[in-house]
């Protein structure tokens, strides 16, 4: 009845339709000109709408252009100089027949860090294009240091009992990973463009120098990702490579008995198993990461499969194989980089309690990079606050979703507090997947008890109410940690688990509606979308390429509301919903005061879009008519007059649908 009472109020707001009013005659492409922020050129403006802007091209329809050559063809539109180049890095076709293109700018032959843009293509036919270059830069290349000097500054900013390159075991594992004899975790470096401003400079080339990059692992799978700088030798800036939880953990026996793979160990006997599974095309294995870290022996089952010892490992590895089928069977995803990669899971994980310098112990967390997930006991023989329950592990399954797929987000400030809900969204969903949606679904990490008192969770947040954890319910609101201090906060990297409360909160709205006023006081109500339609949205908001590696939730609430229309249209209910969603908690659409003035007479060869105007009217003496009527559409605060439609003296009306105004890109 909901959708019912909704399609009638949006039948209601299409007959509103139109009042135009006069004003002075002017020509509608020269009028956007003038309003078009200084990228805007006279090349771009022959292929792009009037609405377009630097983070956001969309392409006028009609126009034939081909993604793979559009920064060769269009080199100058784009802004680029004589030593930028855009390198296709990878491309990967959706479920719903769109093909996505990613590019990495390139300055005089290296990589300019977080540099990036993604074109979008359907049916062969560009639409949009979106992301972030740095135009200008005018940077020589000086290097003063060498390679392994750079090298050994970055070892010595996060020293490691061990480096993981220095243990064969995973060595031995990154290759059967890679499929590749040759991989190693021992990092090269790469020579690349970086940076060194704070956020708002990213896209500044004053502010950009020469760094040699690094991925760093130690033994105990711990990263960090370090620029040093290529002519003095000092760190520029550094972030993590291994995506930590503070989540819930439960063993099979608290879910029961729950159905999963092993495999028997050739040549054993009385027949033994272990935990691995490599009938699925990306395996999942787990062993026991003790405390020789040079060693990770695989549990061993008795006869029958029995594994009421090793109760927590299988729950771990249990798991890891529902994540996968949850990927695999929702969004067609081939395992967690979509390319079958297999996981290798460690239980009894040894993690860094004081970090840089590294004291191991068996603590209470869940890490995952790379195909490694490293599992924690609690340290008790107690396994109903490990932490593994399916959420958690879910949560970690994510992590190298996001890290493979176009958003790669950065695990720092707001692009890692992204980067932490869309984890948090997945595990509750997958967990809501087997068991059913319920209150508890959004605490993460519930079914972890207390030990002492199995009638206490130990749920570390709750997307329902993020405030009852301490963490924001509004962005920038109660709870939000600063992204602007000049260090760390409470070394979670400027709060990646606190401000995922935001996103969190929002998807909570979006899947199953709320009222109330949000910490700005502005007033909201959502009736939900429901789980299913929620999930897709979030999901192709995350892999499709509208997210970058430094976005932030600007960019994140734009990255929802174009994947809500891609999937249900412009002024459906599902677009209009995940738009006032991000309302809710503090990102309105985007505000746009631009006067559109449309000359008198016939309109053809060509669709006009006319995108997001607050007042939209005619030129003086013009009467609007439409022959036919299907000359006109209306989207989401859009109206568009297709070839053929035709203004004459006299009228006017005005054009507007009220609730669209929230699916506004």
């Amino acid at each position: 009845m909901l959708f019912s009472s909704f399609s009638k109020r949006f039948h209601t707001m299409k007959k509103i339709a139109m009042l135009l009013f006069c004003t002075g005659l002017a020509n509608l492409q020269s009028i956007y000109a003038q309003k078009q922020p200084l990228f805007w050129n006279s090349e771009l403006q022959k292929i792009a709408t009037p609405n377009s802007d630097r983070n956001w091209i969309y392409i006028q329809p009609g126009l034939a252009i081909e993604p793979v050559s559009f920064f060769i063809t269009f080199k100058q539109a784009m802004n680029l100089g004589n030593s930028d180049e855009m390198r296709l890095v990878k491309t990967e076709t959706d479920n719903i027949g769109f093909t996505h293109y990613r590019f990495h700018q390139f300055y005089k032959s290296l990589r300019v860090i977080s540099a990036e843009f993604t074109l979008h293509a359907k049916a062969g036919k560009l639409l949009t294009a979106n992301g972030s270059m740095t135009v200008g830069l005018i940077q020589t290349p000086g290097i003063q240091k060498s390679r392994e000097t750079a090298l050994q500054q970055a070892l010595q900013y996060f020293p490691a009992e061990r480096y993981a390159w220095q243990s064969p075991q995973l060595e031995a594992d990154y290759k059967a990973q890679q499929h590749n004899a040759a991989a190693s975790f021992k990092p090269l470096g790469e020579l690349v463009w970086v940076s060194t401003g704070t956020e708002g400079d990213q896209s500044n080339p004053a502010y950009y120098a020469l760094a040699y990059v690094f991925d760093i692992y130690s033994a105990a799978m711990q990263g960090k990702r370090i620029f040093v700088s290529a002519e003095s030798g000092v760190i520029l800036k550094a972030f993590p490579l291994t995506y930590t939880c503070t989540a819930t953990n439960v063993t099979t026996n608290f879910y029961n008995v729950q159905v999963f793979s092993t495999r028997l160990i050739p040549g054993s006997n009385p027949p033994s198993y272990n935990l691995w599974n490599d009938c699925q095309t990306a395996f999942v294995r787990t062993r026991n990461w003790n405390s020789d870290l040079s060693m990770a022996p695989d549990f061993v089952s008795g006869i029958n499969n029995d594994w009421s010892a090793a109760a927590s490992a299988a729950t771990s590895h249990w798991g890891t194989e529902r994540s996968y089928s949850y990927f695999l069977n929702t969004h067609g995803r081939l395992g967690w980089n979509n390319a079958n990669g297999g996981v290798n899971v460690y239980q009894n994980a040894l993690f860094c309690s004081n970090p840089p310098s590294c004291t191991l112990t068996n603590s209470n967390n869940a890490s995952f990079s790379n195909g490694f997930m490293s599992i924690g006991n609690r340290g008790n023989a107690n396994t109903i606050d490990d932490w593994n329950s399916l959420d958690i592990i879910a949560h970690e399954f994510t992590h190298g979703v996001t890290e493979s797929s176009f958003a790669n987000l950065i695990y720092s400030k707001e692009s890692g507090a992204l980067n932490e809900s869309f984890s948090d969204i997945f595990g509750a969903t997958c967990h809501a997947s087997i068991f059913g949606l319920s209150g508890n679904t959004w605490l993460v990490g519930f079914d972890r008890k207390n030990p002492a008192n199995t009638s206490i969770s130990l749920y570390i947040r709750n997307m329902a109410n993020p405030n009852d954890r301490s963490n924001p319910d509004t962005y920038l609101g109660t709870n939000w940690v600063s992204t602007t201090t000049p260090t760390d906060v409470g070394g979670d990297n400027w709060g990646v688990h606190s401000n995922s409360g935001v996103q969190n909160y929002m998807y909570y709205l979006l899947t199953s509606g709320g009222s109330g006023t949000n910490d700005n006081g502005t007033p909201f109500s959502l009736i939900g979308i429901g789980i299913t339609a929620a999930r897709e949205i979030a999901y192709r908001a995350l892999t499709v390429g509208y997210l970058f590696t430094n976005s932030d939730y600007a960019q994140a609430r734009t990255a929802w509301v174009h994947a809500a229309v891609d999937l249900y249209g412009e002024c459906s209910l599902q677009a209009i919903e995940t738009g006032k969603a991000w309302a809710a908690v503090g990102l309105q659409p985007p505000v746009n005061n631009t006067t559109i003035n449309v000359p008198c007479g016939t309109y053809g060869g060509s669709v006009v879009s006319l995108t997001k105007p607050s007042v939209f009217s005619l030129a003086p003496g013009c009467l609007m008519t439409v022959l036919p009527s299907n000359l006109v559409q209306y989207g989401a605060r859009k109206v568009i007059l297709n070839p053929g439609f035709r203004a004459q003296n006299g009228s006017k009306f005005r054009a507007y649908i009220s609730d669209c105004r929230f699916a506004a890109y």
